[in-house]
């Protein structure tokens, strides 16, 4: 009898496992089966018009601008979405961007530039939707879907001006041909621009700009191959702002790169000879060339160079090796520091003309 009991016992406690097993198999199943990959975001678009005192705005560029937080700092800065992502108001002032990721953006409109000032200097200035001039005060629009956004944009009037002055070469004296490269200043440093001919004497005049930060710059006529010759290549530029009255006797003095000095610091255990360190430049807008990376010796030494603005120092991860390279994990983000001063997350203003040394940079373990 007690053997028959067991028997029974054992049967239905085998069934009821089984049972357990079919009913928790699916389930199992669906955790090791991957997730179907999911479809890329739809990119979005941000459609509309463009006005001037109430009439079409034809030639304006209309952009999108987002805030951004350079790596291994608290600095929230303004800045395009990409550069590439731009339209021209056609004959009715209508725009359209394509392929905008999804996101937040501001939308900005910058007027088109007159070849010829008028004479009562009447213009527009470079204005956010869906009317202001400075971001702090403009709408945010959100992108996400399929549905085009529209965003109307009104001009504000504004008094354009012109820059003028004299672009003067490597050699001190003024340059007698070439073409100088006209920018938007931040928050638009990359966004449009134009050319400036260089005069016989040197001389230059822009278009008609509405207010608002410019960068000029040239390479003593040669254009980008002059920057790639000589060891500290040589340009002229100026910043300029412009408000309400031209700019005039504006001088793009030479301008060369400053050497940075310093040393990296690490536990006995970590070798850092072959690691490269460069400066990021905080925000973006010229003048501004190509920079070099300096590489760590065997006792910690580097030296690069860099232009004048204010930069972050970093350190590359990837260390060159004989054959190849290796891989350092740099956790946490190493500390720099300039004449004793954390400078790590604020950066350092590199100035013409003044060699920077002292760089300590430590990595941790």
């Amino acid at each position: 009898m007690g053997a028959r009991l067991l028997y029974k016992c054992a049967v239905r406690f085998t069934a009821v496992a089984a049972l357990s097993l079919v009913m928790v198999l699916p389930a199992v199943a669906q955790r090791l089966t991957p997730a179907p990959p999911q479809p890329p975001p739809t990119p979005g678009v941000i459609a509309g018009r463009v006005t001037a005192s109430g009439a079409a705005a034809v030639g304006a560029l209309v952009t999108v601008l987002h805030e951004v937080v350079p790596v291994g700092t608290d600095i929230r800065l303004l800045g395009p979405r990409n550069v590439r992502l731009l339209a021209l108001t056609n004959q009715r002032g209508e725009y359209r961007l394509t392929n905008v990721p999804e996101g937040q953006y501001f939308v900005v409109a910058v007027p088109r530039m007159l070849p010829v000032a008028p004479a009562d200097r009447r213009g527009h200035a470079i204005t956010y939707y869906p009317g202001a001039l400075e971001s702090s005060e403009a709408r945010e629009v959100t992108v996400g879907g399929r549905e085009p956004i529209e965003v109307d944009i009104r001009l504000i009037p504004a008094r354009v001006s012109v820059i003028s002055g004299v672009a003067i070469g490597s050699n001190g004296r003024p340059l007698s041909n070439g073409i100088i490269q006209l920018g938007l200043g931040s928050p638009l440093f990359g966004v449009g621009g134009t050319t400036l001919s260089i005069s016989r004497d040197g001389s230059f005049t822009s278009p008609a700009l509405p207010p608002g930060v410019y960068s000029l710059q040239t390479t003593d006529g040669q254009g980008a191959r002059a920057m790639s010759q000589g060891t500290n290549p040589v340009m002229s530029g100026a910043r300029i702002t412009m408000a309400d009255a031209d700019v005039i006797g504006v001088r793009l003095e030479p301008i060369r790169r400053v050497t940075v000095r310093g040393r990296v610091m690490a536990p006995p255990s970590v070798a850092v000879q072959g690691l490269s360190v460069s400066a990021i430049p905080l925000i973006n807008e010229g003048p501004a060339g190509p920079n070099d990376a300096g590489v760590v010796g065997a006792d910690g030494a580097f030296e690069f160079q860099t232009w004048p603005r204010r930069t972050i120092i970093r350190v590359s991860n990837v260390v060159a090796i004989p054959g190849g390279s290796r891989t350092l994990a740099l956790r946490p983000l190493p500390v720099v520091r300039l004449d004793g001063i954390d400078v790590t997350r604020t950066g350092i203003d590199i100035r013409p003309g003044r060699e920077v040394s002292g760089v300590m940079i430590e990595l941790g373990r």
